[in-house]
This record gives structure tokens, sequence and C-alpha cells, in this order.
């Protein structure tokens, strides 16, 4: 049951819009605070995982029933690390890494493997943005302060290269089309990685 956890925690909703009278309606779904993907951490892209089984059956099945295959937006949280130390991460991946070189190698393999498993289940655009537990944050923040504060850098970095790129770490950005003349990132802020602006036909 401890595997399914994610899927009744989580705020889903399945929107469909109507842009104008001449074109046809699309949908989309919107999940947030899933808190499921981590142990794809230490097993990246294991289909033969429990939480990529299990995840795959839910999302193909909210796929299937509810739509969405336009995009999926996920507002924050989609893994945590809150329960973790620098110390556990790094034993989890062999021991052998520095603190902060593990939380990077982790959150990328997480990241790049939570988009691998929604597009196995038919979700070719997703479209997230970080939260605190991602960061290493929620009871995180008040356990082990100054170590965890000092590695929010390698947990950002790790999400911006696993979800935003194509493939992991050094691929291209995914999110680079000007939007109405403008450029879709704030390029040469500390946003420039991690915010972007998607447009969806007029939307």
């Amino acid at each position: 049951m401890k595997s399914l956890m994610w899927c009744w925690t989580t705020l889903f909703a399945g929107l469909s819009v109507a842009v104008s009278a001449d074109e046809e309606p699309f949908s989309f779904v919107v999940m947030s605070d899933i808190h499921a993907f981590t142990p794809l951490s230490f097993t990246p892209f294991d289909n033969s995982a429990t939480v990529w089984i299990e995840g795959e059956r839910i999302l193909k099945n909210i796929k299937n029933n509810y739509g969405g295959g336009e995009f999926v937006v996920m507002p924050g949280d989609s893994s945590s690390y809150g329960s973790y130390s620098n110390a556990k991460i790094a034993s989890k991946l062999g021991g052998n890494l520095p603190h902060y070189d593990a939380i990077y190698q982790a959150g990328v393999n997480c990241h790049s493997s939570t988009k691998a498993l929604f597009n196995s289940a038919g979700f070719d655009a997703l479209l997230p943005t970080v939260g605190d537990h991602e960061l290493g944050g929620n009871e995180g923040f008040g356990v082990a302060k100054t170590q965890k504060l000092s590695t929010v850098p390698a947990y950002r970095q790790a999400y911006v290269d696993g979800f935003f790129r194509d493939g992991q770490q050094s691929g291209p950005y995914l999110f680079n089309t000007p939007v109405a003349g403008a450029p879709a990132r704030p390029v040469g802020t500390m946003f420039e990685g991690s915010s972007f602006a998607y447009r969806f036909r007029n939307v």
C-alpha cells in the first residue's frame, strides 16, 4: 500500500480548455505534491522498480480515463529529500562521492528518470516547478540546517539538469522558444535554469 501513497496525497486536476470557437479544445493535467519519485535517485531508469511500475500504471490510468495528453503541469515536490541526510544520500550512491557531488548525482538521477517515467506513460511534455522538498527541505532544514543549506545549489542544479535538458546534464535546454518576442528564460539571472515560459497554441 505504501507504494500507492503518492496517488492519494496528490492534488490532481484534469482541465479541458477551449481557446476560441474556432479551435479544438485541448486538455492538460495538473499534479502537485507527489513526493514519490525519490527512490529513482538511487535506481535511475529502472523500470522494474516498484515506484516505476506503480507510477506508470497510475499515470496511464489518468491518461486513459482523463486525457491530458498535451502537457502536464507539476508545481513542486515530485520528490522529497527532507528525511535524507547528506551522508545518507552519499552512502546510498556507494559512499565514494563527496556530499555535494552525491546530492547533485542523486537529483539528476531522480529528475531525469521522473521525466522518462512520464514519457513512458504517454505524457511527452512535462512542466515542473521546483519545490522545497526537491531542495532538501521541509524537516531537512530544521534537522540539519548547516549541511543542508550549503548543498541547496547542488539540489537546484540537479533539478535544472535533470528536468530541463534534453537527455542528462549536458543536453540542450528544452524551453528556449521565445514567447511573444520575449525570451523564454531570464538568462543572466539566478533563475535562468529553473524558470521559463511555455506557450501552447494561444495559451
